[in-house]
């Protein structure tokens, strides 16, 4: 039995959910000048830290995978773009309904939005890039090996995906949305076997997002 294939996910999940808390306890016995620009990049450190960790921990993920988006870039962006507007779609039906329902916005949402507009250097950085290449290598690329039957993985990974948006800010019933981009992120890297395709559609939403609310 592989040991470290069963253990990769769940150290992945703890090294990019619980590390950074930590590193953010050590960062703030440290003085440093309250001004908007400098936290831009303050706030920064854990995850460009958490980021390399994750990428050295994972890089068998990525051979020769940049290479294979280069050759098969034509068949892989047809099939990033359908799944891709077919996530977004769904996405936003299950946010939409949500609203009707609650008649609020989520918490986690009002709290994602007023960090973009107060630190949108951070935002991009963080939110648009960083996030997403780890998410993609914790939530689904981790599971790849481990979990052979595609409906189990899509389902598993859809669900994790989902829970480790919401467990925090407590709106549970919020897993939806992510729930719904989650499902079509797993279906495109599943299909293609190339992280790269689900990371590029999950840089492009996020900083979509992310200026547009800036």
């Amino acid at each position: 039995m592989n040991i470290k294939k069963y253990l990769k996910p769940i150290l992945n999940i703890l090294i990019y959910i619980f590390l950074p808390y930590l590193i953010t306890l050590i960062l703030k016995k440290i003085n440093y000048p309250h001004n908007n620009l400098f936290l831009n990049f303050y706030n920064l450190i854990p995850s460009l830290i958490i980021f390399i960790i994750i990428i050295i921990y994972n890089k068998d993920l990525f051979k020769n995978k940049l290479k294979d988006f280069k050759d098969n870039h034509s068949k892989y962006l047809s099939l990033m773009i359908k799944y891709y507007i077919c996530g977004f779609i769904l996405m936003m039906i299950c946010s939409t309904i949500l609203v009707f329902i609650t008649k609020n916005i989520p918490k986690n949402e009002v709290n994602n939005r007023e960090i973009i507009k107060l630190l949108p250097i951070y935002s991009i950085i963080n939110v648009g890039i960083l996030g997403p290449i780890c998410e993609e290598i914790t939530f689904r690329g981790s599971f790849k090996d481990l979990i052979k039957s595609k409906k189990i993985y899509l389902i598993m990974t859809t669900f994790i995906f989902g829970l480790m948006h919401v467990i925090f800010s407590f709106d549970l019933y919020n897993i939806f949305p992510y729930m719904a981009l989650g499902f079509f992120l797993g279906l495109v890297y599943y299909e293609t076997d190339n992280i790269w395709c689900s990371t590029f559609i999950h840089i492009f939403h996020n900083t979509f997002l992310c200026l547009f609310l800036i």
